[in-house]
């Protein structure tokens, strides 16, 4: 589940594993105006945003998203609704097949923002 930031802003998506008797009772990890989300954004929280607001992404307007294989390949029918042409077993699965530009327009609809396109910086990294 997303959550709205309040005074930070979610800068890029970085997993951290720690037992959560170490992060407190949130969800959000904040140091002054950075923010890491605990989770991943699921499968059902992009579809719930996706669906408000009429979203239809580049994967499913082109047909199918990409995986990197022999290069950058499209794959069919792969969207973040049916990440491997399937529906997930699961919607807590992580979304994928979303453009920076969709991520973006989610982040600005649960209240967070994106700020280095579609790479994590190195000094983000470090600072987190």
């Amino acid at each position: 589940m997303a959550f709205p930031a309040t005074q930070a802003y979610l800068t890029s998506v970085i997993v951290l594993i720690a037992p959560p008797s170490a992060l407190g009772a949130s969800d959000r990890i904040a140091i002054g105006d950075f923010a890491i989300d605990r989770n991943e954004v699921t499968i059902g929280d992009f579809a719930a945003f996706a669906e408000e607001t009429k979203l239809k992404t580049a994967a499913e307007q082109e047909g199918g998203g990409h995986e990197w294989g022999s290069g950058w390949e499209r794959h069919p029918g792969w969207t973040f609704r049916t990440p491997y042409g399937e529906p997930p077993l699961d919607t807590l699965e992580p979304a994928v097949h979303v453009s920076w530009h969709e991520a973006r327009g989610y982040c600005a609809w649960v209240g967070s923002r994106l700020r280095h396109g579609y790479y994590i910086s190195l000094s983000d990294r470090r600072y987190a």
